[in-house]
């Protein structure tokens, strides 16, 4: 999901990850017609996006959106089993927005800065998910999904049963056998009437 004061579905929940990358790395702020950030909107969409899952997880790349109060936040994300794991992508110093046209500017043609919002990590440390701020380290990422799976095997260690469910695709094999049947159907006749 994209989101800013609205949340935007980009893509489905799916194993076909070269789709998935096609589509993050072509999101464009030019799409999205709607200014600010809001997190909450995120985590609406990802309850509904994942209501028949028992437990939620909802990882976020963000500068840490405009608030400075997420207790609304974290009382909806704890009610609905939502756990929140912050990668900061902004710095303290801040930086430009570019686009395609050149630098990103809001409604009165001023430049806008984006700059880390420190209080963000109350939302992740208070759904008892984690936070990791941006660095110029190849490991960092590597570091982030290493704690996502050490949260998670915390949790199944206290849950006895943690159903997972993947939609796996499997419309080939009806296919497969669609297409057997019609070329035995086309060679059946044919030998058939040589017959005759």
């Amino acid at each position: 999901m994209a989101f800013s004061s609205k949340s935007f579905l980009i893509a489905p929940i799916t194993n076909d990850y070269n789709s998935l990358e096609y589509l993050v790395k072509n999101i464009s702020t030019q799409y999205i017609n709607v200014n600010g950030s809001d997190i909450f909107e995120a985590l609406k969409s990802t309850n509904e996006l994942l209501k028949d899952n028992n437990s939620k997880s909802l990882i976020v790349f963000t500068d840490g959106t405009d608030s400075s109060d997420f207790s609304s936040e974290i009382k909806y994300a704890n009610d609905n089993n939502i756990r929140v794991f912050v990668y900061a992508i902004a710095t303290s110093k801040g930086g430009v927005i570019k686009t395609k046209d050149g630098i990103q500017k809001d409604s009165n043609g001023d430049i806008v800065i984006t700059r880390l919002n420190n209080s963000i990590k109350e939302l992740a440390f208070g759904t008892n998910g984690a936070y990791l701020e941006y660095s110029t380290s190849s490991n960092d990422i590597k570091e982030f999904t290493k704690t996502i799976r050490a949260k998670f095997n915390e949790q199944k260690k206290s849950k006895k049963d943690i159903v997972i469910n993947t939609n796996q695709e499997l419309f080939y094999y009806p296919l497969g056998f669609a297409l057997l049947f019609i070329f035995l159907s086309i060679n059946g006749f044919r030998k058939v009437s040589k017959w005759k």
